[in-house]
């Protein structure tokens, strides 16, 4: 029977109190004494307390819990005094064990282990004390994130109010750059909470100074390309592939003699080459600001006035050392490798700087820190992949003149001496040149890696810079220049140091960008002297059509890269003069025999000289047709040099030839000109013929067709002739080694073809108008239309026309021509320019005329010899107005 509670804790404190506050003659005991373990043997479990000691006793494991005993079990007993247990926390058992310990006391045991002891003080019998922590236990305040505790490898205690893994609860860990305060996140002052983009969500998120980290500059989420820098909140780098390009200024832009007699600057300056870059670089976007560069460098030497925010006007008055020493700051800034070494005089700004011994010369471009951009790389990036003058612009007129402002050109893309009114302007104020960089014409003339050199017409790769204490070259032009010294081409030199200057009014303009190879690059291109292409690989962005001057440019269909620039596939061949009338020339050519039968290389009878003039206009291909194009639009490729797509078609008879104009005038949107039928690929059967209604007017009406179509014999010759412009080779003196120059023939083409366009054009553009291979006209071999009577009678539009066979027809007529075959004539096309198989100079003339049997493959020629099938290509002409009685 249980006595009543009141009872019970009345006996308690008067058993228990005589124990605690007696000791004989010492006089009252603290409580709670030997381990807090109490000398009762009872459960009070749920009775009032004061002491832990009262609950916790002789028999059981107990506490005072908000005044309330809390039994946990009864006290095991023991073997024999002083031995001990370790119990893991981690052990399934250790409730059992040791249940009276607390998981905040589990929490601050470092260990993760709790040992007790036989007959521990404060025991009367052998039973088990109390669980202790082994080892020291976490500082108040302070808990353990892990259940992997172990002696051997003790956790550590962590702080919940700054622990940055483990902020305000275990495992809450706060975002990079983050700090813990009193338990919560924070992103410290000057920096923003961004969210990274990632995969999947939860994405991580980020503390971030917005004004120069390079995933998020200027807002979150805004990353720089390449991992680029970030500067005053703004991406600083552009990307630029590798590629190739004209780097000069051609003859015809500038009054070279005004140039240096005004200017004092040779020609040579500005030289006309050709450049390769194999590396992509970063170019800097901006010219480098006045706050930029004092942050970094912790001064300004900046003199002069500014229109706006200062600190986003571009720095001046800075030398070429200072431009090299920033760069190496911002390359140890980024943790990348330095370019230059510079020696400070002590307590001052002024530094001397060299590149560093493994980067001199070519190996600049090695070097992976920041650097100023080589005058090639300036040069490459201020013409943006373009043939332009100002930025990509070209005036309409050249020579550029001196008096001329250029405002619709210049004004809206750079600070210069017409609309800056003498003072700097902020950054990025104009517009960018195609590339997306801005000021690279006016503001502050720019330094670049290279000294004062002449250009040699020479082509290069990779150019490199180096400086001279006395001569370094500024790109770009400043706010004091006219139009002429703000231009792609210009290029002006100064001492480094800026001391002693060439002009010393001028030493307050001088600025800089920044500039890297980019860490894409792939140095077996260069080895190779190819462009590094990214995953493309190495290419020749001179010719090739999918990069085309930059590395990803592809050129439009049709078209050609020649040196780098793609080419539109046709030209107008100008049959007007400038007043709108039209050109009346000379068509043909006679020479009387030699003496010496083998040296009639000159000599031909069928084409007797007369005057022609069109009433229409047109264009002409630029070049013979390719294999590309052929195959693209007719879906074969007939050539015997299958392993050249950019070499002529050829091994294509005549209907061929018209089968392929029908399916380009088609692909362009233009009205066809024949009529085919039949499979292209099946000569014996396939045959065209013109439209009837084109066939009018004793076949003169074939010109008013708008689509694409073979040349007459009198356009092809015209144009071959830069539109009456030339002399034929046997009119000149230089008839030998005029094919030598611009024709593919028996000496130079080891008997194959050639890539079109290869050779240089004529002056109007064209290429392979001889040699390569011979090219398909529309005419029937006839003679020319002359009256002897009247010799100074202009024929209108000549063509030779007869109406046109079916292959069954011409198949029952022999091969070699017969002039008194009238019945077969229409059978035999003249062909024109020549071949690769044909031996100079015979042949070599605009106005020889060959003649061919239109149908087979392999046929005699008119001389009774075979002639090869790989021979025989063409190209395209097209009418583009005609005269009012034309029409």
């Amino acid at each position: 029977m249980r006595y009543p509670r009141k009872w019970m804790q009345w006996l308690l404190l008067l058993s228990f109190g005589s124990f605690l506050f007696l000791d004989g003659c010492s006089g009252p005991l603290a409580p709670c004494q030997g381990d807090g373990i109490g000398p009762l043997t009872d459960n009070y479990d749920s009775f009032q307390c004061k002491y832990t000691c009262e609950c916790n006793n002789q028999s059981f494991l107990g506490a005072c819990i908000s005044g309330t005993c809390k039994v946990y079990g009864a006290r095991p007993s023991c073997s024999r005094a002083s031995i001990s247990r370790e119990i893991l926390v981690r052990n399934r058992f250790f409730a059992q064990e040791c249940p009276s310990v607390s998981q905040q006391q589990k929490e601050a045991c470092p260990s993760g282990a709790f040992d007790k002891v036989c007959r521990a003080e404060g025991l009367l019998s052998n039973r088990w004390g109390n669980c202790h922590c082994v080892g020291n236990t976490c500082p108040n305040g302070q808990v353990l994130c892990s259940n992997e505790c172990s002696p051997e490898k003790p956790c550590l205690c962590i702080d919940l109010r700054s622990n940055l893994q483990h902020c305000g609860a275990c495992n809450n860990a706060c975002p990079k750059g983050a700090i813990c305060n009193k338990g919560t996140c924070t992103c410290p002052q000057g920096t923003t909470r961004c969210e990274t983009p990632c995969q999947k969500a939860p994405c991580p998120v980020v503390c971030v100074d917005l004004q120069q980290d390079s995933s998020h500059c200027g807002a979150c989420g805004t990353a720089c390309p390449q991992q680029g820098v970030c500067a005053q909140g703004v991406c600083q780098e552009v990307p630029i592939a590798a590629g190739s390009y004209q780097r000069g200024t051609p003859d015809e832009v500038m009054d070279w003699t005004f140039y240096k007699n005004f200017l004092g600057i040779n020609r040579d300056r500005e030289t006309v080459h050709y450049v390769v870059l194999t590396r992509p670089f970063l170019m800097g976007k901006y010219e480098v600001t006045r706050g930029w560069f004092k942050q970094l460098m912790g001064y300004d030497p900046s003199d002069w006035k500014c229109v706006g925010n200062v600190q986003q006007c571009p720095v001046h008055h800075v030398n070429l050392y200072q431009a090299m020493d920033f760069c190496n700051k911002l390359s140890q800034l980024r943790g990348v490798e330095t370019c230059y070494t510079c020696d400070r005089h002590q307590g001052t700004s002024e530094v001397t700087c060299s590149a560093k011994p493994e980067f001199q010369e070519k190996a600049i471009y090695q070097c992976k820190g920041y650097r100023l951009p080589t005058d090639a790389e300036w040069g490459f990036a201020v013409q943006a992949g373009t043939l332009g003058i100002f930025h990509e612009r070209r005036p309409d007129a050249f020579p550029l003149s001196f008096g001329d402002a250029y405002k619709e050109i210049l004004a809206d893309i750079a600070w210069y001496s017409v609309n800056a009114n003498g003072k700097l302007q902020q950054v990025a104020t104009r517009k960018p040149n195609p590339w997306g960089l801005h000021d690279m014409l006016g503001n502050v003339s720019e330094w670049v890696w290279e000294i004062g050199s002449r250009y040699y017409p020479n082509d290069l790769v990779d150019p490199y810079g180096e400086h001279y204490d006395y001569e370094q070259t500024y790109r770009g032009g400043n706010i004091t220049f006219p139009p002429l010294l703000v231009r792609n081409g210009f290029r002006g030199t100064e001492f480094p140091s800026l001391k002693n200057p060439t002009d010393s009014t001028l030493v307050s303009y001088y600025g800089f960008r920044i500039a890297r190879t980019s860490p894409l690059a792939n140095e077996a291109c260069s080895q190779l002297k190819l462009s590094s292409c990214g995953e493309s690989g190495c290419k020749n962005t001179r010719i090739d059509l999918d990069h085309c001057g930059v590395c990803g440019r592809k050129c439009p269909p049709f078209h050609i890269c020649q040196r780098g620039q793609c080419i539109s596939p046709e030209l107008e061949v100008p049959t007007h003069d400038k007043d709108g009338k039209p050109i009346v020339w000379e068509r043909g050519y006679l020479m009387l025999p030699r003496p010496d039968p083998g040296q009639q290389y000159c000599y031909w009878d069928d084409a007797l000289p007369h005057k022609v003039k069109f009433d229409y206009r047109f264009v002409m291909s630029r070049f013979e047709v390719r294999q590309r194009d052929y195959d693209a639009l007719l879906g074969y490729n007939p050539s015997r040099f299958k392993t050249c797509p950019d070499c002529p078609v050829e091994s294509v008879n005549w209907y061929q030839a018209l089968a392929y104009a029908n399916a380009l005038s088609r692909h362009q949107g233009y009205e066809t000109c024949y009529e085919c039928v039949g499979d292209v690929r099946k000569t014996e059967s396939f045959s065209c013929k013109l439209k009837s209604k084109f066939r009018g007017n004793h076949g003169k009406d074939y010109v008013q067709c708008k689509g694409y179509r073979l040349p007459t014999e009198a356009e092809w010759e015209f144009a071959s002739l830069a539109g009456g412009q030339l002399k034929q080779h046997c009119k000149t003196d230089d008839w030998a080694g005029r094919a030598n120059r611009q024709a593919w023939h028996s000496h130079n083409s080891n008997y194959r073809t050639h890539p079109v366009g290869t050779k240089p054009p004529n002056p109007l553009g064209l290429h392979d108008m001889l040699g390569n291979v011979a090219e398909w006209t529309w005419d029937v071999y006839l003679p020319y239309p002359v009256d002897p009577k009247n010799p100074d009678k202009v024929i209108v539009n000549p063509i030779g026309y007869l109406p046109t066979p079916t292959p069954q027809f011409c198949e029952e007529c022999s091969p070699t021509y017969d002039p008194k075959n009238s019945k077969c004539a229409p059978c035999f096309r003249t062909r024109r320019g020549s071949m690769y198989t044909a031996q100079p100079p015979a042949s070599f003339d605009e106005s020889y005329r060959g003649l061919f049997f239109h149908l087979t493959k392999l046929r005699n020629n008119p001389y009774g010899h075979l002639e090869v099938e790989s021979i025989f290509g063409f190209r395209l002409v097209r009418t583009i107005s005609l005269s009012k009685s034309s029409n």
